[in-house]
C-alpha cells in the first residue's frame, strides 16, 4: 500500500481507538544507549481496521503503518541501517523482557510479531549504505491502563539495552503537579529581586529535568496564559529566562528577558511551528 494511503487508513482506524493507544501518545523516557543507532518503537493494539481486523500501530508515532494480528499483543521493534554487517548487535532475544511498572517481567511470545511477519532478527543483504537490521519481539498484551513499561534485552559484549516507554498523558500529569508546586514557591518568593531564589525548589528541578519537549510546552502555555491576563500563570520574566536555556528556546532565539512584544513574538513562533505539541499542551 502506498505510504500516503496507508497513513490515511491508519488515521481512519486510529480515530476509533482508545485515547491512550493513538500514534504519538507515548514517548521514550531518557536517552537509551541503543547499539548501532537502532531506533526503538512500541506497537500496541489500535482497534479494528475498516475491514474489521485488529491491527497494531506504533504508539510513538514514528511509523505511518499498521499491521494485522490474530490476537492482541505488544511488539517492541529495534531497527535501522547498520553501516557494517559485523556491527549488527548480537541481542539475546530469548532473554528479552517487557515489564509494566509495578508488575512482573514478561517473556517474548513465540510465532509471528504480526500476521505474516516472523518474530526475531531480520537483516537484509548489504545495501549501498550498509544493512537494514530489524528486530521484532512480540510480548503479551499490556493492561489498557498501563502507561509505563520497560523493555530490556541482553547484548553480547556490552551492558543490556534498556528502553523505558511512557504515555505522554501520565508524564504531563506529573509535570502539572510539579508546576503547581513551583507556582506556590514563586508566590512565596515574590519579594526577591534576583531570579535564582525563584528557581531554588525541588519541583522546578524536576520540571527542568523533563527537558524538551515537555518543559518548553508547559512554559509556552504559561506564557500564553500570563499574556492573556492570568495572574496565576508563571510570570513572563521567569518563563523567558527558563525557556531561553532549553534546546527549543535556543533554536528559536528566545530572549532570556523581554516585554510584552517579545512574549508575543515567542508565542507567534510557537503557533507558526506547531510544536512542541503534547496532550493538553498545543499551540493555538
Amino acid at each position: 500500500m502506498p505510504r500516503a494511503a496507508l497513513a490515511v487508513a491508519l488515521l481512519a482506524f486510529a480515530s476509533g481507538a482508545r485515547a491512550e493507544d493513538r500514534p504519538g501518545d507515548w514517548t521514550i523516557v531518557g536517552a537509551p544507549d541503543v547499539p548501532a543507532g537502532l531506533r526503538p518503537s512500541l506497537w500496541l493494539p489500535m482497534g479494528p481496521w475498516p475491514d474489521g481486523r485488529q491491527h497494531l500501530g506504533d504508539v510513538l508515532g514514528t511509523h505511518a503503518a499498521a499491521y494485522p494480528v490474530d490476537a492482541p499483543r505488544a511488539v517492541v521493534v529495534l531497527e535501522g541501517i547498520v553501516k557494517r554487517p559485523e556491527d549488527v548487535p548480537a541481542f539475546d532475544l530469548a532473554r528479552a523482557t517487557l515489564t509494566p511498572a509495578g508488575g512482573e517481567p514478561t517473556a517474548p511470545l513465540e510465532g509471528d510479531a504480526w500476521r505474516g511477519q516472523p518474530a526475531g532478527a531480520d537483516v537484509s543483504p548489504p545495501l549501498g549504505e550498509g544493512v537494514l537490521a530489524i528486530f521484532r519481539l512480540p510480548f503479551p498484551p499490556l493492561d489498557p491502563a498501563c502507561g509505563d513499561v520497560t523493555f530490556s534485552v541482553p547484548v553480547e559484549g556490552r551492558a543490556p539495552l534498556v528502553v523505558r516507554f511512557r504515555r505522554w498523558r501520565d508524564l504531563v500529569a506529573e509535570a502539572e503537579r510539579d508546576l503547581a508546586a513551583w507556582k506556590r514557591h514563586i508566590a512565596a518568593s515574590a519579594m526577591h529581586s534576583a531570579i535564582a531564589p525563584y528557581l531554588d525548589h525541588d519541583a522546578f528541578r524536576r520540571l527542568e529535568a523533563q527537558g524538551d519537549p515537555l518543559l518548553p510546552a508547559l512554559l509556552l502555555r504559561e506564557l500564553r496564559a500570563g499574556e492573556a491576563g492570568d495572574a496565576a500563570a508563571v510570570p513572563r520574566f521567569l518563563v523567558l529566562h527558563v525557556l531561553a536555556r532549553t534546546p527549543w528556546g535556543r533554536a528559536q532565539g528566545v530572549p532570556d528577558h523581554g516585554d510584552a512584544r517579545a512574549a508575543a513574538r515567542v508565542l507567534a513562533r510557537w503557533r507558526e511551528l506547531g510544536h512542541p505539541s503534547l496532550p493538553g499542551l498545543q499551540p493555538r
